[in-house]
């Protein structure tokens, strides 16, 4: 296994291995850079084939959540916890009590909030063991859903020159709580959305709710929209996959959409317009910001809807210096972080 080779590493400021023989508990977190004293990320659970998964998944996601929340303007550095899933023992109490324990050790320099696999009632739990915890009472879902939304209005403008989504043929892969939150913002605006899961029975229950279509979930990436919006697991985006694209952009929730530069490379060489995910996606974190210093919805909303400014920023940047979003976006990183060193 291997941590400073990997292709996620990123001059880490510390990743650890976490065992608990009694509850099971494996976990990597990853505090990718602190700002204000503290990174913040999820926890994620989930079935890794191997340790190296895990050990590339906690870097690729910690390192975004630094960039997420230096373009969401949340005074914060990135981390994340990627706990490695036994299905023969089960995420029980005692293994989330260990969790709990984990993210007390750091004193603080790591606030933790949920990611895939971990539930508010899972959150409930690990609260129990560690204040350091964000996400229990403000559900992130809906707020990663409105973001989402604003970066799409922001790129239907840009990319196909509508000032409303309505008509706006928009494939939302993903039916969880971001994917049916966004599927609700988009049809209340007029959007025709079709949607996909590999649930079925949840796909086809929020397309009822909402109005849409669906399809099955291995066909969402080769249906004929405007938009996709992919905010189901990340890495999706492949040289391949982009290859069978009927799209004019991607802008989804999902992070790190992107499997590798070839699929940036391949979606520019195609002329899809790509909304970096660590852009859009960052209503969750700006919601749980705002949980630790004083929640009020206006002003969380307020927030989160300056993010399609921002992507419109970037989609200038990367026009205007013919570079990729994704480089637009993290050079606007880099000099926010060199301002904030005195660089």
């Amino acid at each position: 296994m291997t941590i400073t080779a990997s292709p996620g590493f990123d001059q880490h400021e510390s990743v650890a291995f976490h065992h608990d023989p009694a509850s099971g508990l494996r976990a990597f977190v990853a505090v990718h850079r602190k700002r204000h004293g503290r990174g913040c990320g999820g926890i994620r659970y989930r079935v890794y084939a191997n340790e190296q998964a895990a050990v590339d998944d906690v870097l690729r996601l910690s390192a975004a959540m630094t960039r997420k929340a230096v373009l969401a303007e949340v005074p914060a550095g990135g981390a994340k916890t990627c706990i490695l899933a036994d299905p023969s023992r089960g995420k029980t109490v005692e293994l989330l009590e260990a969790m709990g324990r984990v993210v007390e050790s750091y004193h603080g320099s790591y606030v933790c909030a949920p990611d895939v696999g971990i539930t508010a009632d899972d959150l409930t739990v690990i609260r129990g063991v560690t204040a350091h915890v964000v996400g229990v009472g403000t559900p992130s879902g809906p707020y990663t859903a409105r973001g989402t939304f604003r970066g799409i209005e922001t790129m239907a403008a840009w990319k196909l020159g509508r000032d409303s989504l309505d008509g706006v043929r928009v494939a939302v892969q993903g039916a969880g709580s971001v994917g049916a939150g966004l599927a609700h913002l988009l049809t209340s605006a007029g959007a025709v959305v079709t949607i996909a899961d590999l649930d079925a029975d949840r796909a086809n229950a929020v397309a009822a709710e909402v109005g849409a279509e669906v399809v099955d979930a291995g066909a969402i990436l080769e249906l004929a929209a405007d938009i996709l919006a992919p905010c189901a697991l990340g890495g999706i985006l492949t040289r391949d996959t982009v290859e069978r694209l009927k799209v004019q952009a991607v802008v989804g929730a999902a992070n790190n959409q992107l499997a590798d530069a070839a699929a940036g490379t391949a979606l520019a060489v195609r002329g899809i317009a790509f909304a970096p995910d660590f852009v859009v996606s960052a209503g969750g974190l700006i919601a749980g910001e705002h949980e630790l210093t004083g929640f009020d919805e206006a002003a969380v909303h307020g927030h989160i809807d300056r993010i399609g400014g921002t992507l419109r920023q970037i989609l200038e940047l990367s026009a205007s210096a013919g570079i990729s979003e994704t480089a637009a976006a993290e050079r606007i990183v880099s000099e926010r972080l060199a301002a904030a060193d005195g660089h």
